[in-house]
């Protein structure tokens, strides 16, 4: 994806008005920002705001003065704004960045050169890689990955304690292409929170363009096969709109074919019903979804928690992690169980957990014990205050699964007729990562609220195993891999 298709994009906007703000947000993108409101420049960032820099603020400045219709104008011709950037940052490609200085976490994630890896088995690339769920679950089905993009520090050091030294800890739209080995297969989740039920919804919220950078990487790259995964919402946007226009012919990704849809995890072999939208891409043939392993469709049960997290003791460990850092002052790494954290509840806390039975929520607690926000709240959030069950999966584990009144959290042992026997309390990190299906040999690194971060996050590996098993078994396996 260069400066060069921005014509062709400007030509299609006018045949579908639909992806004007979607355009609009590209052109930005690269021109170097993002804005989601006048006054501040996110450069592509979704966690802060970042002033105007001198090195950068001419060219967005001018851009930003265009109304669309002259960003189309621009485009479609050699002159203008959009060419003399062109010109000027030509070895940058879609991003528009000119080379900047890479503000990198820990000095143990430092970028490292991949290219002209040799290998055996097939390679991959995982951008908005968080802790690694996706690259862990393609490992495990013979891939090797060579590098991956992370924004957040802590999350980029995990990954780097289970995979290697690759992890560029930047914001992506600092990647260079001279930065990026080729791989057989790009992977990635860009944030979410913009397309989410529980975030914004907001059109225009600037994490809704991120995925822009990943296809820059994926046009750059020209994987075999890439994998994008987001919520369920991400396929009725725009900006999935503008996806398919670009693998049309004369588009950007024209070589590429798609598969997509919504698959829900407890599916395959995860103890979760999680649903997440996956969008498969390949250029070496038509690809397709993976079949479930679970649930109707296979004629076979789903997994229950019993089988998750079942031999994991009801009494937790201490509340704080280890003291244990490493070099850079980073927390970590810690094994399986030193995440088996206790929480000091307050005494009212208790009595709500021993009310609440398996499979039940806030109302099946007494007056006397519903706060005023619930009781004035006769209808809605019917999980918050939930209590699991042993014979059937978990709802979605989120960011905060630690914090019962968030959702059904509360640990499934419940004894209707020996109360003492009853676990009042929420899941515990391990637990938590067991309904993710990381394995426990996988160390973290962070504080409890960084590692709960990336434990909700993350794409559960077995889901990411079922993807990869089947795009290695029906795209990948071919009479040879080149990367051509």
């Amino acid at each position: 994806l260069t400066f060069g298709n921005v014509a062709w994009i400007g030509q299609r906007c006018q045949k579908q008005p639909s992806t004007n703000t979607a355009t609009l947000a590209l052109v930005n993108t690269m021109s170097g920002f993002v804005r989601p409101r006048p006054g501040i420049c996110m450069f592509t960032r979704y966690r802060r705001p970042l002033r105007w820099s001198s090195r950068r603020s001419a060219i967005s400045a001018s851009v930003s003065r265009l109304r669309t219709r002259d960003i189309r104008s621009e485009a479609s011709g050699e002159d203008g704004i959009m060419s003399a950037t062109r010109e000027r940052y030509s070895d940058v490609g879609f991003s528009g960045l000119p080379p900047a200085k890479l503000s990198h976490g820990p000095a143990m994630v430092e970028p490292v050169s991949y290219n002209g890896v040799s290998s055996m088995n097939p390679t991959l690339i995982d951008l908005f890689a968080g802790c690694g769920g996706l690259t862990e679950g393609f490992r495990s089905q013979g891939f090797e990955p060579v590098f991956a993009v992370e924004w957040d520090p802590a999350a980029a050091t995990t990954y780097a304690q289970n995979f290697g030294n690759h992890v560029f800890c930047a914001d992506i739209g600092e990647v260079r292409k001279s930065d990026v080995p080729y791989a057989d297969v790009v992977v990635g989740g860009p944030p979410c929170q913009g397309f989410s039920q529980l975030g914004t919804r907001d059109p225009h919220d600037p994490r809704n363009t991120l995925w822009l950078e990943y296809a820059r990487i994926v046009g750059h790259v020209r994987p075999q096969v890439f994998v994008l995964e987001n919520v369920p919402r991400f396929l009725k946007s725009g900006q999935f709109e503008m996806l398919v226009d670009w693998t049309q012919p004369g588009g950007p990704l024209e070589d590429y074919e798609l598969d997509c849809g919504v698959l829900n995890a407890a599916d395959y072999e995860v103890p979760q019903r999680r649903k997440r939208a996956i969008v498969i891409g390949s250029r070496i043939g038509a690809p397709k979804l993976p079949e479930p392993t679970r649930g109707k469709e296979a004629d076979r049960p789903w997994i229950g928690l019993r089988d998750a997290i079942g031999d994991i003791p009801f009494q937790p460990g201490p509340s704080q992690l280890p003291d244990r850092h490493l070099d850079d002052g980073t927390p970590g790494p810690f094994k399986a169980h030193e995440l088996h954290l206790s929480r000091n509840p307050r005494p009212l806390s208790l009595q709500r957990y021993d009310a609440v039975p398996p499979g039940g929520g806030r109302f099946d607690l007494p007056d006397e014990l519903l706060p005023a926000c619930w009781a004035n709240k006769p209808t809605g959030t019917t999980d918050v205050m939930g209590r699991l069950e042993w014979g059937r999966p978990a709802l979605t584990i989120r960011t905060e699964f630690f914090k019962p009144e968030k959702g059904r959290y509360l640990h499934p042992e419940w004894d209707p007729e020996e109360p003492e026997r009853r676990v009042n309390r929420p899941i515990t990190h391990w637990e938590a990562a067991r309904i993710q299906t990381f394995p426990d040999d996988f160390v973290w690194c962070g504080t409890k609220i960084q590692i709960a971060k990336q434990i909700g996050n993350a794409v559960p590996v077995r889901l990411a195993a079922a993807l990869a098993s089947h795009i290695r078994s029906s795209l990948l396996e071919e009479p040879c891999l080149t990367s051509s």
